[in-house]
């Protein structure tokens, strides 16, 4: 869809990712975790009291997925 690879596999790319997926300083890797532990968004947003932005980026993704027929199991 016109992204660049190089995005992903720089340091921004990868740092976030490893952010993420491993530090508890990263506000989406403690909505997962809130989701994990069957909270709802409404319940986690309300106590993080921050923006997660990992949500609005989900539901977008979910929505072009849907547009472009595309199957991302993983996602």
């Amino acid at each position: 869809m016109g992204g660049n690879p190089e995005t992903c596999v720089g340091l921004t790319g990868v740092g976030d990712l490893m952010l993420t997926c491993f530090s508890s300083l990263s506000r989406n890797n403690r909505c997962g975790k809130g989701i994990a532990e069957g909270k709802s968004l409404d319940e986690i947003c309300k106590e993080m009291g921050e923006v997660i932005e990992g949500i609005a980026t989900a539901q977008e993704v979910v929505r072009i997925a849907k547009e472009h027929n595309l199957n991302l199991p993983l996602f």
